[in-house]
């Protein structure tokens, strides 16, 4: 009936139980690994710059023009360089949208109407300024790969889908 009061300065040792905690932790591990094998992983392919002094052996037939494509992601938008030889090369600025962020809308137009005059290049040198975040130089070069494009079906060994524009990505230090 009557509980006998404990005294203020009487302290006990308090176990911790750890049962709760493992069986949490029993069923989670299980969880997070099927969560590995359904969750879609999607890459972004980058391929380093080439620095080779050594030429091609030279092929028989006639090399094809390239593009030359090369995007600068600046402050106030991006600037755009392309041209199948250094003497033709033309460049077009695209100034930030109306609400005063990167237009990147306009930077898969330009990349579209490129893509349609030289189908086979698939490749892209894209620079930033330093205050340029990661996120906006990663959804430039979404843009530039095109919006539609994925990339999963080329990694198994099939053809490249029409919707990818530039999706072979070479990321450059410093100015364009």
């Amino acid at each position: 009936m009557f509980k006998r009061a404990k005294k203020k300065n009487e302290d006990g040792e308090v176990e911790a139980n750890m049962i709760p905690v493992l069986s949490t932790m029993f069923l989670l591990i299980p969880a997070l690994l099927l969560a590995m094998e359904i969750a879609p992983f999607t890459s972004v392919r980058v391929e380093p710059p080439k620095f080779s002094q050594l030429q091609d052996p030279s092929p028989t037939d006639q090399p094809q023009e390239r593009l030359r494509f090369r995007v600068q992601v600046r402050q106030d938008g991006f600037t755009v360089r392309y041209g199948s030889k250094p003497e033709s090369e033309r460049t077009v600025d695209i100034p930030l949208g109306g609400d005063g962020k990167h237009d990147f809308a306009a930077l898969e137009q330009r990349a579209s109407e490129l893509k349609a005059l030289f189908p086979e290049d698939p490749v892209v040198n894209i620079s930033a300024e330093n205050a340029i975040g990661y996120g906006t130089l990663v959804e430039s070069m979404d843009a530039l790969r095109g919006r539609d494009c994925s990339l999963k079906s080329a990694l198994y060994g099939e053809s490249v889908p029409q919707e990818c524009l530039f999706w072979n990505v070479v990321v450059e230090s410093g100015t364009v």
